[in-house]
């Protein structure tokens, strides 16, 4: 089916969102530019990451489409994208960014990404550039807070081990400030990718110890009684238990090292 016009691709939009149980809103923001949105969705860094996530059934013509309707918008802020349908087409971007090379390149290339005016979220197409990697790992010290979503996912779609280990490294210097990653969602971005690096052994798990006991503190340290336990483990059972693992072999292997002397 070919796109031709935008009649076409929000027909295609609130199609994918129908399957997926969902609703596409459409309001006025505080700008007073049209915005559109999923409503009805799951965590939008859960759902995203998902193997069902919004797009995973759309043809190349179809995320072509899509991705060129998302671009040219969001470049001339004509149009107004929620978070939660963003987050979906920044996966898209990251796997299927190649389709529309020809919009994508100047505004990775060109944007000042020091800036919170610019469209963050389209970062997530560095994974779908030859260096991608390379600029990601230099996009990690330049972003600032609050602006990283398109960039954690650009990293999610690049195995790289030098993106990865960057990645860590930042958590870790993120981690160390006080006030970091709670009302900016970037401490649910690195749960999930502890999750990910613990199942892929991407890192020795004495490597991850600070970074485990950080998010295990800020997990369930709000836990205060034994309902409130129960319901999160039972929503969140099983990336509490790849960390409840991970927390648990450290906290053996210090037992260990402790009585054993230096």
């Amino acid at each position: 089916m070919r796109m031709k016009n935008g009649k076409q691709t929000n027909d295609l939009l609130r199609a994918v969102a129908k399957r997926n149980g969902w609703r596409i809103t459409s309001f006025r923001n505080e700008d007073d530019v049209q915005c559109v949105d999923f409503s009805d969705t799951a965590k939008p860094i859960d759902g995203c990451l998902d193997s069902s996530w919004a797009f995973s059934d759309a043809s190349n013509e179809e995320a072509a489409a899509i991705l060129r309707f998302w671009l040219r918008h969001e470049t001339r802020k004509s149009m107004a994208f929620g978070f939660d349908l963003a987050c979906h087409l920044g996966r898209l971007l990251a796997e299927k960014g190649r389709l529309v090379y020809d919009l994508l390149e100047p505004v990775l290339f060109e944007t000042d990404w020091r800036s919170y005016a610019s469209p963050q979220i389209l970062l997530a197409g560095l994974a779908a550039f030859p260096d991608g990697a390379k600029r990601a790992v230099k996009m990690l010290d330049i972003v600032p807070e609050d602006a990283r979503d398109g960039l954690f996912l650009a990293c999610w779609h690049l195995p790289a081990l030098a993106v990865q280990r960057k990645l860590r490294d930042k958590f870790e210097e993120w981690s160390a400030t006080a006030d970091w990653g709670g009302g900016t969602g970037e401490a649910g971005w690195l749960h999930a990718f502890l999750c990910k690096w613990i199942a892929q052994r991407t890192f020795p798990l004495r490597r991850l110890d600070r970074l485990v006991r950080w998010n295990a503190q800020r997990e369930f340290g709000l836990l205060t009684s034994q309902r409130a336990s129960t319901a999160f483990f039972a929503e969140n059972g099983a990336q509490v238990a790849c960390l409840g693992k991970c927390f648990s072999h450290n906290e053996h292997k210090g037992r260990k090292d402790r009585q054993g002397g230096a």
